[in-house]
């Protein structure tokens, strides 16, 4: 059992660390460091002057994206136990408080690993491969949306250009729009290669894209956002994560809604794994057919297209579990 917890607070320039012994619950050290290497190491040294022993000490601080990501990479290098916990999480677990700053923040993330520590899990720092294929595919989102935004400037400006001169302007934004279009298309031969580097991320990948409906970019996102298929147990837990489980919301007498979303999720895989569902309705003849018997039962599209992207989830985790190739047996049964 865990007998020192020490809680950062991590924003861009600095570190705020709150150390926390486990039976009272009383502050033990409180300091501020830089957020570097060598004001990470000096956390180490001041800890270790605690007297506690590294089998007994437990780091916990917030998931912060690249702000955080030299701590972590520093601490799974130095075999450091830690936990890199949601913000949201730490939130709703410590009641009703007012005001905040960075000291305070670091004591109150300390105080939730102290009192949840059955339930901490260590974090594991993502390998090299699935951090580059996550940054680029940072990088295509952002194209994506510049693209977006020049096209549509395009369409709006040969509007104008119906009452004066414009062409300068539309050449212009013609020649940027091909420009990143050709940034596009080289991140994602990138992603392919960095997929491709890897032998376990690309057997996997091979072996999602064989599901009807999950493409280059889904199977990509899939493979950071499961940790090549480590950080999800089940595929009713990424259904959760990624915002298409329903639930119901029912107490006492008066409230009896229908089972629903949650509008915590993310974001970024619904809305990609909505698209494959949408495609795979098309494409492959059992949810085709799964498809048009829920329209005519009177469904709406939106809740059967919610309804295949957990069908889509189940089989990529069925077959990474196997570790086979996807099979349509409905094909198999109607040629039976």
């Amino acid at each position: 059992m865990k007998k020192l917890f020490i809680g950062i607070d991590i924003s861009k320039d600095n570190l705020d660390v709150c150390c926390i012994e486990a039976s009272s619950e009383k502050k033990l050290l409180e300091f501020k460091v830089k957020n570097t290497e060598s004001g990470i190491v000096s956390i180490l040294k001041k800890v270790s002057r605690l007297k506690f022993s590294e089998s007994n000490t437990w780091y916990c601080f917030e998931h912060t994206g690249t702000y955080g990501y030299l701590l972590a990479y520093l601490f799974n290098e130095k075999e450091v136990c830690y936990s890199c916990v949601p913000g949201l999480e730490i939130k709703r677990s410590i009641g009703i408080t007012r005001g905040s700053n960075d000291k305070v923040d670091a004591q109150r993330i300390a105080l939730y690993a102290c009192r949840h520590r059955k339930k901490l899990e260590p974090s594991k720092f993502p390998s090299e491969t699935i951090l580059k294929i996550k940054n680029c595919l940072a990088c295509r989102k952002q194209l994506m949306k510049i693209s977006t935004q020049l096209k549509n400037s395009i369409h709006s400006h040969k509007l104008v250009n119906k009452i004066v001169d414009n062409q300068i302007v539309i050449d212009e934004l013609t020649n940027q729009l091909k420009a990143v279009t050709a940034s596009l298309r080289k991140i994602e031969k990138e992603i392919i290669k960095l997929v491709k580097q890897d032998e376990s991320v690309y057997k996997n990948y091979k072996l999602i894209n064989s599901v009807v409906g999950i493409g280059p970019i889904i199977g990509a996102h899939m493979i950071v956002y499961t940790a090549n298929f480590q950080s999800f147990s089940e595929a009713r837990k990424f259904n959760c994560y990624a915002g298409i489980a329903p639930f119901s919301n029912n107490s006492g007498t008066s409230i009896h809604t229908k089972p629903k979303v949650n509008n915590m999720a993310n974001k970024q895989i619904k809305k990609l794994l909505s698209n494959g569902a949408n495609s795979a309705v098309r494409h492959d003849p059992e949810l085709r057919k799964y498809y048009l018997r829920k329209i005519n039962e009177g469904k709406q599209h939106n809740s059967i297209i919610n309804a295949v992207c957990c069908k889509l989830v189940a089989r990529m985790f069925a077959v990474i579990a196997r570790q086979t190739e996807f099979v349509h047996i409905y094909s198999y049964s109607l040629n039976a």
